[in-house]
């Protein structure tokens, strides 16, 4: 606790990334007890759970992150690589939290009801107010094609007649994915009598 270095800490800029306590750590230990321990081995639970927290606050930040991160220590002297783990400096270091894109179907406006045979017109966009929106991934249970990964699929043919729900997940450049997939539902009708009038005609 007085930011000083343990007698047997090893030391030197160029093996100590950053230190964490290690002395009197109070831990526990079998049959229900606690103890103090002294050594690395009480020092780097300290680092990797600062890195889990890291993660929690930012589920896409990756190991150098992470890392990058963690160097914002709190200096202690020389021979101490970036200095004693400080969180509030880590955390502070991550800046704000990446938001996730939103997608919309854009066509069509709503629930669709069809004969089996017919196509429905399907279109999409997305907006992410910190990036761009990379990919568009389109499923069309009981459509051909099934599945599209442009904007603007264009005509998806239904031909068993049912209830389907078409969906449109936006992932952007960070990797992140809209949290509520846009949905379409599409109606299909039997196509006896509506084809057989057609036939008629």
């Amino acid at each position: 606790d007085q930011d000083t270095r343990s007698s047997f800490s090893n030391y030197g800029n160029a093996i100590v990334w950053v230190a964490a306590p290690g002395e009197a750590i109070v831990t526990t230990y079998p049959f229900g007890t606690y103890a103090a321990g002294w050594g690395t081995s009480f020092s780097a639970p300290f680092v990797s759970g600062a890195a889990a927290l890291l993660l929690n606050k930012q589920a896409n930040t990756n190991e150098s992150q992470a890392a990058a991160a963690v160097a914002h220590a709190m200096p202690v002297g020389p021979d101490m690589g970036n200095g004693r783990l400080d969180l509030v400096q880590a955390l502070g270091s991550l800046g704000p939290a990446d938001v996730p894109p939103t997608g919309s179907i854009d066509s069509p406006s709503g629930y669709v009801i069809i004969f089996a045979g017919q196509s429905v017109f399907f279109s999409g966009s997305g907006t992410d107010p910190d990036g761009t929106v990379t990919a568009y991934s389109w499923s069309f249970p009981g459509g051909n094609p099934g599945s599209s990964n442009v904007a603007t699929p264009g005509n998806v043919t239904y031909s068993t007649p049912g209830i389907f729900v078409a969906t449109l997940t936006v992932t952007d450049d960070a990797g992140l994915n809209d949290p509520s997939p846009k949905t379409r539902t599409v109606v299909v009708l039997p196509c006896a009598l509506f084809c057989n009038s057609l036939q008629g005609l």
